[in-house]
């Protein structure tokens, strides 16, 4: 059984000064935390077992979890309320939930790297800051595991084309060719650009925050070293594609990536989903016409 691995250790500190307050995994997305969103996209893509990756405010995170609304429920019944009932009985996905405290904020490579002693097999990690909006939620984990089964790829990552004076914000692929595996686009790596300036980028096609990845990346991520007290995931790739391992990249396609750490992204990603009640039909216009890109 796949396991998914979720940081949502930061600070959010381009989010402050609320996240002094709340941990930006928990804040709205219209009335769902952005952490209940991420666990129900990892559910529908069929993942049983998660691993959480905590630190800033992570009893607030952890309290989500809490069995602890019968009294609310039972306030809700007194006054016909059964509707909203049914909402908090059924807001969360059955999932197997680990908890992991990262002592050292060294990085989205040192919370990958706690993760070691409990994985075995593929794995996926979806940052907790990266919301994707998808007709079929779950439909891009489940398209990257197939195609990482059909490849046998040592890593799967997901990319969106953004706009070129936006490259400098963001890690960026360079890739060789594109192929279409199982019915999905799919990009073979050359190498990984991290923030570069628009000029010299070799694509506009942005990381995005989900992976598959084999255990072999763990001996990765131990050989790079920290830079300012990280570890960088993207120089552990790097080094695999040094030692031709075999990386691809899957494009969102029709997907909406939206990056909630910064104020513009969250505001963006709040709006498409109350937006979303109202048919994907909207949704895509509003944000064709008001939120683009959807970074």
């Amino acid at each position: 059984m796949t396991t998914c691995v979720i940081p949502a250790a930061g600070y959010g500190t381009r989010l402050l000064p609320v996240t002094r307050f709340l941990p930006k995994a928990v804040l709205p997305l219209g009335t769902m935390p952005i952490i209940v969103d991420i666990l129900w996209e990892a559910y529908r893509a069929g993942i049983q077992d998660v691993i959480l990756i905590t630190h800033w405010r992570e009893k607030i995170v952890e309290e989500i979890f809490q069995d602890d609304s019968g009294e609310l429920i039972q306030w809700l019944k007194q006054r016909g309320r059964n509707d909203l009932v049914e909402k908090l009985v059924n807001c969360l996905p059955k999932l197997n939930l680990i908890f992991l405290h990262q002592p050292k904020l060294n990085g989205l490579g040192g919370a990958i790297l706690l993760a070691e002693r409990y994985i075995e097999d593929i794995f996926v990690v979806m940052l907790a800051d990266n919301v994707i909006i998808e007709v079929e939620k779950g439909s891009l984990i489940e398209e990257m595991l197939k195609v990482q089964k059909s490849t046998k790829a040592s890593t799967v990552l997901s990319t969106a084309k953004i706009d070129w004076k936006d490259v400098s914000r963001f890690g960026v692929i360079k890739f060789s060719k594109i192929e279409t595996i199982d019915n999905v686009r799919v990009y073979c790596i050359e190498d990984l650009i991290e923030k570069p300036p628009p000029e010299s980028a070799p694509s506009n096609f942005a990381i995005v925050g989900r992976y598959v990845l084999t255990p072999e990346i763990f001996d990765y991520l131990r050989q790079v070293p920290e830079e300012k007290g990280e570890i960088d995931e993207t120089k552990a790739f790097k080094m695999q594609l040094v030692d031709g391992k075999k990386i691809i990249a899957i494009d969102l396609d029709y997907r909406k990536w939206f990056d909630v750490g910064n104020i513009e992204g969250y505001f963006k990603a709040f709006l498409a989903f109350i937006l979303r009640k109202e048919g994907e039909d909207k949704v895509e216009q509003w944000i064709r016409e008001v939120c683009e890109p959807a970074h």
